[in-house]
C-alpha cells in the first residue's frame, strides 16, 4: 500500500498530459575538442553599433592629424589677400591698330574691381615682402562687368609677369627724392603680345609722375586741397586706402558748373586671409 500511495503522489504532482521523464543532461566536450567545433552563430552576427562607434572615433583622430600636418606648409609658406577698390588709379585703355599706330582710348575707368589672391612665397625677408611669389586668383573687374582668372609671377616688389588672363611685364618702382617730401613713381608696362619687335615702342608704355610721399596728409595744391594716400589700419589684417581731393571755385559768384567739388582718387579695403 505504501509504494502505491507513492506512485498516486509523484503522478499527481505531474500537469495532466504529461509524464513525468527524468531530466538527461548533455555532455560537456573536452576544451580541446570545444576549439574545433565550428561556430555557426558568428556567421549571422551582425557588427554591433559599439564596435563601429569605436572604429570611427580612433579614424576621425588620424583625418585630423593628416589635415594639420597638409595645412601647417600652407599656411607657413603661402599667403592671401582679397581687395574690394571703389575707385583705383589705372592706366587709360590701349589699342594698337596696324603695325605703327598707337592710340590711347581716354575713356573714363574708375578701377572698381573684386580681387582675391593667393600667393606661394619663397626666400622670405624680415622686412619688406618676399623675394619672389607665384600667385593666383579670381578678379572681378566691375568697369567692365567681367570675371577672370589671375596668375602672376612677382620678384620682390618692382617686377611683374602676368601670366593670366594676357600675358603683360611690369616694373615698378618709387624713389624719395631727399628733402622734398616728393616721391619719383616710375612704371614701365610691356604687353606680351605676338609680333611684339621691341620693349621700347608701343604697345610698351613708360608712366613717370612726382607724388607726395605717402600718408603726407593734406596739402594745398593748384585745384584746392589734397588728401594724399593714406592707410588706416583695421586690426592686424585689415587696411583701408584712402586718397581724395576738394576742388575750390575760380571764379566769383558761384555757378553750378563752378563750385566745390570732391573728388575720390582711391578708396579701397584690403585684408590678409
Amino acid at each position: 500500500m505504501d509504494g502505491k500511495e507513492k506512485d498516486v503522489k509523484t503522478a499527481s504532482t505531474c500537469p495532466l498530459g504529461t509524464t513525468a521523464n527524468p531530466v538527461l543532461e548533455t555532455p560537456t566536450p573536452p576544451p580541446e575538442i570545444e576549439a574545433e567545433l565550428p561556430n555557426h552563430s558568428s556567421d549571422n552576427e551582425q557588427p554591433s553599433p559599439t564596435t563601429s562607434a569605436q572604429d570611427v572615433g580612433e579614424i576621425k583622430p588620424l583625418y585630423q592629424w593628416l589635415l594639420g600636418r597638409l595645412a601647417q606648409p600652407v599656411k607657413r609658406w603661402t599667403a592671401g589677400t582679397a581687395r574690394v577698390d571703389l575707385r583705383r588709379p589705372c592706366l587709360p585703355r590701349e589699342h594698337v591698330q596696324g603695325d605703327t599706330l598707337f592710340r590711347v582710348e581716354r575713356s573714363s575707368r574708375t578701377g572698381a574691381r573684386l580681387k582675391v589672391m593667393r600667393d606661394l612665397q619663397f626666400w622670405q625677408r624680415l622686412h619688406g615682402p618676399p623675394l619672389l611669389r607665384i600667385g593666383a586668383g579670381f578678379q572681378y573687374d566691375m568697369d567692365e562687368n567681367a570675371p577672370s582668372l589671375q596668375a602672376r609671377v612677382r620678384i620682390s616688389d618692382f617686377a611683374t609677369l602676368r601670366l593670366l588672363p594676357q600675358p603683360v611685364a611690369k616694373l615698378r618702382k618709387s624713389v624719395p627724392v631727399p628733402g622734398t617730401g616728393l616721391v619719383l613713381s616710375v612704371h614701365y608696362t610691356c604687353p606680351l603680345v605676338p609680333g611684339l619687335r621691341s620693349p621700347l615702342e608701343p604697345p610698351a608704355r613708360l608712366l613717370a609722375r612726382l607724388d607726395n610721399s605717402a600718408g603726407s596728409g593734406l596739402h594745398f595744391s593748384p585745384q584746392g586741397v589734397e588728401i594724399d594716400e593714406t592707410v588706416v589700419a583695421l586690426g592686424d589684417a585689415a587696411s583701408i586706402r584712402v586718397a581724395a581731393g576738394l576742388a575750390f571755385p575760380r571764379q566769383l559768384p558761384l555757378t553750378a558748373r563752378d563750385s566745390f567739388a570732391w573728388s575720390v582718387h582711391r578708396l579701397g579695403l584690403k585684408t590678409k586671409w
